[in-house]
């Protein structure tokens, strides 16, 4: 019943009118990822690889638009620190990982808002050869030959979890590809960054024929153009 409630009140129109009526100010934080063009892109395997769609998060940014006000990331903290008081509802939109794909969807959609965001970029990542651990996990399962699994398959020394999913992939038909990518970044999760990095280096060597990932940080030229064009760029850390 309360969710016959609420949808009703949202179709209705009367949550924008609650919005308007709350006395006191809500400061929001909006979190972004990886952004594309899904009429375009490859199949990717992976959520994240895959993104949210250009057109779908056109959208939202219309959605934020009716209820906030886009902030700097300046302004957003010193309303945290105390150091100004919001006088209307306010929101920050940020975007994790400095995706390449920012300067083709995200950027022209910030700027024909006119509105501020902050880029957190993982700094080891930008113009060199890394690549997040799960972006190369699944872009070895959409490439890797027969050859390749052959090789993959006869690792020793895995983790039980990791051993285990390989094993599944022994009947490695293109439909059950990104269901073997989904069970192999599920059991590598469960491990530390070290063994991750070590299995999925294993991995890869296992694949010498494969190409570098095309998801990827943007790079220092990127960045520059970004924050030339008024969007704050902040560390997430070097190695994300």
């Amino acid at each position: 019943m309360k969710r016959v409630i609420k949808t009703l009140a949202h179709r209705l129109g009367f949550w924008r009118l609650a919005y308007r009526l709350r006395r006191k100010p809500i400061l929001a934080a909006f979190t972004f990822h990886r952004v594309t063009d899904h009429a375009t892109a490859p199949e990717y395997y992976l959520g994240y690889d895959r993104g949210l769609d250009v057109r779908e998060f056109r959208g939202q940014l219309d959605a934020i638009g009716e209820y906030f006000t886009v902030i700097s990331l300046d302004k957003f903290r010193d309303i945290v620190l105390g150091h100004e008081s919001p006088r209307e509802h306010s929101a920050l939109l940020t975007f994790d990982d400095a995706d390449s794909e920012f300067i083709v969807h995200v950027l022209p959609a910030l700027q024909k808002r006119n509105w501020p965001a902050v880029v957190f970029t993982p700094v080891d990542f930008v113009d060199s050869d890394k690549f997040f651990w799960h972006v190369c996990v699944g872009h070895l399962l959409r490439v890797m030959t027969e050859e390749d699994l052959g090789r993959v398959r006869s690792l020793t020394g895995l983790p039980k979890s990791v051993g285990a999913a390989i094993a599944d992939g022994s009947r490695l038909s293109a439909q059950r590809r990104p269901e073997v990518a989904r069970l192999l970044v599920r059991a590598l999760n469960g491990l530390d960054d070290n063994e991750i990095l070590d299995v999925v280096e294993r991995i890869r060597q296992c694949c010498p024929g494969v190409s570098l990932p095309t998801i990827h940080t943007m790079n220092w030229r990127e960045h520059r153009q970004v924050i030339q064009s008024g969007i704050s760029v902040q560390s997430h850390t070097m190695h994300h």
